[in-house]
Order: structure tokens, then C-alpha cells, then sequence
């Protein structure tokens, strides 16, 4: 992807953060897709990352497919970004302008800032890089199937080795780019 189109899908994303913050709409019934304990950490999410998982679940079933464990880890591929415990490192939409920036202009002081332990001020900065390892924690703890796990735990980069999960990572990062 290009710098300006990069730029232009942040633009796009932080747009779309907005709105689901300041103008929420209803959420779709999700009962079908998730279990108890699975709906319980998704609504631990931000409005904007809930609609974010729920669009990329969305774009998913639009273009057929039916895999339930792929579609399961469409909704739960960022619930890392509510922090291990929910309320520590929860990650405002401050926080994400400020990863998207640093990241993209000054990657060392990104790492550094990123580098934390709960209580620290930078936590949040550290949930947001860390997001997906943290959720893959999460979904284990919930006894969901480990293909669900290893697509939430490598949903942003690796996994193309294993090939169960190739062919779903493709289609879950488009989805997840296009969203």
C-alpha cells in the first residue's frame, strides 16, 4: 500500500471512529455468532471497534464465506485492544492518532513508548501493539478453538507458515484493511 493510500485509509478509519462514538447506531444481534463469555468480551470493546469487528465480520459474509471459526475471529480479532482486564490500557481514539503518527514518523520513539506495564501512563500505548497476542490470551481463557486463537493471535503479521490458517488470514487482513 502507498504512503497516500495509507494516509487516506487513516483518514477514512478515524472518520469512521468518530461517527460510531458520537453517533452510535444499533449493533446487529450477534447472539448466532458469539457465546455468552465470547459476547461478554466483545462488549468490552470501544463503540469503534465494536463496529470495526462487526464490518469486517460483515464484509466477510458478503463475500460468502461461511467458516464459523474464521467468522468468530473477524468479531474477536481486536478484543485485546480492551486490555487484559478491560479497564487497564484502554485505548482512546487520542491514543490511536498518536500510535498512527509516531508509527509512521518516528518508529523508534513508537517502540519505546509502546514498551509497559499495567498502571503506567504509556499502557495504553503498549495494549496497542500488543493487541493481538493479549486478545489471542483472551479467547484461550475463553476455551475458544485454537484455529479462532491463532487467527486473533496473528491476524496483523505471521501465521502464513501454518497452512489451516493461510487462505483465512488472507481473507480476514482484507477484510480487516478494507474496514
Amino acid at each position: 500500500m502507498s504512503a497516500l493510500a495509507r494516509a487516506a485509509y487513516r483518514v477514512r478509519q478515524f472518520a469512521a471512529a468518530l461517527r460510531a462514538e458520537l453517533w452510535p447506531t444499533p449493533l446487529p444481534d450477534l447472539r448466532g455468532a458469539l457465546g455468552e463469555a465470547e459476547g461478554a468480551i466483545f462488549r468490552r470493546l470501544s463503540r469503534a471497534d465494536q463496529r470495526h469487528s462487526v464490518a469486517v465480520w460483515q464484509t466477510l459474509r458478503a463475500r460468502g464465506v461461511a467458516d464459523p471459526d474464521l467468522l468468530k475471529a473477524a468479531l474477536l480479532h481486536d478484543v485485546g485492544k480492551a486490555g487484559a482486564d478491560g479497564a487497564s490500557g484502554r485505548i482512546t481514539l487520542a491514543h490511536r492518532v498518536i500510535h498512527v503518527l509516531l508509527r509512521a514518523v518516528a518508529p523508534a520513539a513508537w517502540r519505546r513508548l509502546a514498551q509497559s506495564r499495567p498502571g503506567d501512563w504509556r499502557h495504553a500505548f503498549y495494549v496497542q501493539e500488543h493487541h493481538a497476542a493479549i486478545g489471542a490470551e483472551l479467547v484461550l481463557g475463553l476455551g475458544a478453538p485454537a484455529l479462532v486463537i491463532d487467527l486473533v493471535r496473528y491476524h496483523q503479521e505471521g501465521g502464513e507458515d501454518q497452512p489451516a490458517l493461510a487462505w483465512r488470514l488472507a481473507l480476514l487482513r482484507q477484510a480487516d484493511a478494507s474496514n
